[in-house]
């Protein structure tokens, strides 16, 4: 699977992309979510309610983000690989988390949740045939392929990892 060219994806995107490694994009991307779900997994409860500014996202409102991403992305590359040419919209994800209810599940929980949801990412990524991978839809407004959709969401998790390793755990 190669890495997507500049114009699969829109210009925001390419901090996510710049935290991918050059390496085969399938194995990273099941790296990935060993690497995290192995970090979180100790995690005790009281500690998934921390933020580390008021302001901030706990790690529950994060894992919350993670798994909200990884569904809403996972529909994009569907879509766009099927060639259905319906636009689909952005979403503010202030707003996900804000009307969400990650507070109100067991941390535990959560991280069987985000487990599936990338368990089911990562089946249809191996499943689909390669040929699929360069068709594009419009997301959010912008052009994007399949490819750059699965190597966003790759990419977004780890900036959420490295933001939760870095800052909540000082």
């Amino acid at each position: 699977m190669n890495f997507p060219e500049k114009d699969e994806y829109a210009g925001f995107y390419q901090s996510y992309l710049n935290n991918l490694k050059p390496i085969d994009f399938r194995i990273q991307f099941a790296e990935i979510s060993d690497e995290i779900t192995n970090f979180l997994s100790p995690i005790i409860e009281e500690k998934s309610i921390f933020r580390y500014l008021p302001e901030k996202w706990s790690i529950k409102e994060v894992v919350s983000h993670l798994i909200e991403v990884e569904r809403i992305f996972s529909y994009r590359a569907l879509t766009f690989s099927r060639n259905d040419e319906t636009e689909i919209p952005g979403f503010e994800e202030n707003d996900y988390v804000r009307n969400g209810f990650a507070h109100q599940i067991p941390f535990i929980n959560l991280i069987e949740e985000y487990n599936a949801a990338r368990k089911s990412t990562l089946l249809m990524l191996q499943n689909m045939p390669e040929e699929f991978l360069t068709r594009t839809g419009i997301a959010n407004k912008n052009k994007m392929s399949v490819s750059a959709v699965f190597h966003v969401i790759g990419g977004h998790q780890i900036h959420h990892f490295n933001i939760i390793r870095d800052r909540y755990f000082i």
